[in-house]
Parts: structure tokens; sequence; C-alpha cells
């Protein structure tokens, strides 16, 4: 029998409403994997195991009708919750309680969600590492800043969570740890109550493990219908092999993963072919640099001002510090810059129905001092176009390496139906293989 907390979150939504599950015999599930892995992985920043069985135990006493039905639910801990510390991955918010939740966590409770806890964060989101280690090697980094959320997904502490990312902070560690991670069309579920890092990029994100949670967590969060994702077809579907401008940054192995992937859909009927990234669209991180840097100086003035020592010496000497040289013309020059890339994209775009690309540059690097690399992320995130990555492959160390999907700006749905294609299409090519 299926251990309840290896359950996708439709499955136990599904299993709930049909009363052969509880809320809290899946919560108590989850509670058993982070009382098994947790010393080890450090994923959570907040959990009080008493109060996520009492919400349980109210979810089953009211009869919860929402879609998620109880199912529980990781929070990134830049993201604010009235009942729950919220610190920012900062020894300057120690016991921090905000007053209100933030939309996205609204949405979730709304949905009938749990909130299990707070996922650890690297400090406000950027680039100092957090506590948390990769599952599948605790020398190895989960990625950031989304690290615990990625973890915890991938650790089977929580079947879904919430990232950030205005780099690459839920692709990267959902790659790292062997999860799917969505980076949705910016500004999908809004950014109240979420710690700014660069408002011109932020974007909230989902981690889960398959690609249809991750549809049924949007649809739940946004009030549309949960129906189970329908895979596009494979017959005809225009496929971008994206190398990008920085291939030669990704290892061997990868490299030759994505060529091997993209032979795959092709003979599967796809009809694949190179996607250039040209000037027009590249140029954009120039101007992102600009802009983020500017922003992320504004947005932690208070803290370099007021708790300059409690600030970590990678982030004071990092982007805010560069930020700080950046004069309002040369901002809104820079924000004029991306909306004129995101416009060369959609043009560039028009004979593809998808773009495939690396998710990292490879498995993720043992060490703990740094969260690896957003090379391959970083310029879709201000392109404002939604993204996926799937764990469609193994490194020669035993780590997983994703395989990202980028889609059309506002065409969400229709990126999670042709990602649900992809995996489904290597995920045979695997079985036949072993």
């Amino acid at each position: 029998m299926t251990h309840p907390s290896e359950l996708t979150a439709r499955d136990a939504a599904k299993s709930i409403e049909a009363g052969t599950l509880t809320s809290e015999k899946l919560v108590r599930a989850c509670i058993e994997r982070i009382d098994e892995r947790e010393a080890d992985i450090h994923a959570w920043a907040y959990f009080n195991r008493d109060q996520a069985i009492e919400a349980a135990r109210e979810s089953d006493r009211t009869g919860n009708k929402g879609p998620l039905r109880g199912v529980p639910v990781g929070v990134k801990d830049i993201i604010d919750t009235y009942d729950m510390p919220t610190e920012y991955g900062s020894p300057i918010y120690k016991g921090n309680r905000p007053a209100s939740d933030a939309t996205c966590v609204s949405l979730t409770r709304r949905a009938g969600g749990l909130v299990m806890g707070k996922t650890a964060t690297t400090e406000f989101a950027h680039q100092f590492p957090a506590k948390t280690r990769n599952p599948h090697n605790t020398n190895h980094t989960p990625g950031g800043s989304s690290s615990g959320s990625g973890a915890a997904t991938a650790a089977h502490m929580v079947p879904l969570a919430f990232g950030t990312q205005t780099g690459g902070s839920t692709i990267r560690p959902a790659a790292f740890c062997g999860v799917v991670g969505y980076k949705p069309t910016y500004g999908e579920f809004g950014l109240k109550g979420v710690k700014e890092n660069a408002q011109c990029c932020d974007t909230v994100g989902l981690h889960a493990r398959s690609v249809d949670d991750i549809a049924f967590f949007r649809a739940a969060l946004l009030g549309l219908d949960t129906a189970p994702l329908t895979a596009a077809p494979l017959s005809g579907l225009r496929v971008g092999f994206c190398r990008t401008q920085r291939w030669d940054q990704a290892d061997a192995v990868t490299r030759q993963l994505l060529e091997d992937a993209a032979a795959r859909l092709s003979e599967n009927g796809a009809r694949v072919s190179d996607f250039d990234m040209n000037d027009d669209i590249t140029r954009i991180g120039n101007d992102a640099r600009t802009a983020k840097s500017y922003e992320l100086h504004r947005a932690l003035l208070f803290e370099l001002t007021y708790h300059f020592e409690q600030v970590s010496e990678m982030c004071r000497e990092g982007r805010p510090k560069e930020g700080a040289a950046v004069t309002p013309d040369q901002y809104r020059e820079a924000l004029a810059g991306m909306a004129r890339c995101r416009e060369a994209l959609a043009l560039a775009m028009n004979d593809f129905d998808i773009l495939i690309t690396p998710s990292a540059p490879g498995e993720a690097p043992d060490s703990l001092a740094s969260t690896g690399s957003s090379i391959f992320n970083d310029q879709w995130t201000a392109l404002h176009v939604p993204c996926l990555t799937m764990p469609a492959f193994t490194g020669p160390r035993g780590l997983p390496i994703g395989l990202q999907v980028v889609g059309h700006h506002a065409r969400d749905q229709h990126l999670l139906a042709a990602a649900q294609t992809v995996t489904q299409t290597l995920a045979a090519y695997r079985q036949a293989a072993e």
C-alpha cells in the first residue's frame, strides 16, 4: 500500500473527498518523513507538529470542500503567514509575526490547503545559502533561494510547496532536488506579503512531484477547473531547442542529455528545430542586472541602514551595493530595454509552441557554500514567460538533472499541457532503455 506521504496531491485530495483518507492521517504521514530526514536535510525554518495536526483535525471536522481538501503545503519563509513566524532567512527578523497572510497563502487557505510550516530560504531570497541540504546527497547544495521548498517536496515531507523566483530560485532547486518546479507568467499569483527582492522580476512559483500536481495546485489557487491535466498531442508539437548563448557553460553530460531529449521528441512526432536567441532578446541580461540591482538596493535599504552588521557580507557586497550606483534614469532605461526584449521574444516564438533548454548547468554542485548558477534561468524570468523544470535525467553522480520547458507569455495552461507530453515521452524512453 502506498504510504500517504508518497501520494500525489491530487490523489490525496481525492482520497480525502472519498473518505478513505483524512487530512490528519496525511499530515501525520508527512510528519513521519520530517522526523526521519529533517535532522539531515534541514528543510524547515518553522515547523510545529501540534499546530499542523490541529489544523488537519479542523479541516476534517469542518468537512473541507475546497479542492485541496486539507492537503499540506510548504510555504517559503519570505512569504508572510499570520499564524507562523516569517523571518526572511535573516536574524534581523527572528520571531517576526506578520499581521496577515500573503496573497498566495490566502489563496491556499481559500482552496482548502493546509499550511504545514515555513520552508528554509536563503537570506532575503538572495545568494547567502540557507541551512538546507540536498535530499539525494547531503554534501550537495539543494539550490536556492527556495532551498527548503525543493528539498521538502523531494523528501516527501509535503506534496506541494511555494517558492519564489527573481533569477532562478524556483527552477534551480527543483532541478537539483529532482522535483517539478513551475515559474508562472509574471504576476500570476500576486506579490502582496512576499518580501521584495526586485519587483521587476519577483514571481511566486510552485513545487510538486508531478506536472499534473503543478496544474492541480495552480488551478486550485486561481479558482480554475481542477480536472486532470490533458497532455498536448506530440505529433506536430512545434518545439524549439534553445541552447542559449551560454550552452558551453553546461557540462558535457547535460548537453548530451538535452540533445538526446530533442532527438526522442523528434522521433515521436514533434517538429523540433533550433531556436537561436538573437541579440534583441539576449540583451535583456544587462538591462535586467541594472534594474534588479537598483530595486534590490532600495528593497533592502532599511536592513542595510539599521542592521548592517546582521546582513551577510555576500549580500552587502553584492547586488545591493552595485544597485546604489544606478541612477533613476539608468533604471528607467533598463526597464524600457527589458520591455523591448520581451516583444522580440514574442515575435521570435511565433513559430514555436514551446522551447526546451537546460534547467541548470548540470547536477547540484558538491558544495554548500553556494546555491549554484542561475545562468539558464535569469533571462526567462526577466522575459516574464512561464517556465517549468521536470526531473528528466540522472547524472553521473546519481543526482537529478532537469529539463526546462519555456512557454508563451500568459499561456501557462498550454505550457503545462506540453510539459506533460514531454515528461511522458521521456519517461517512456527511459523505461524502454531499462
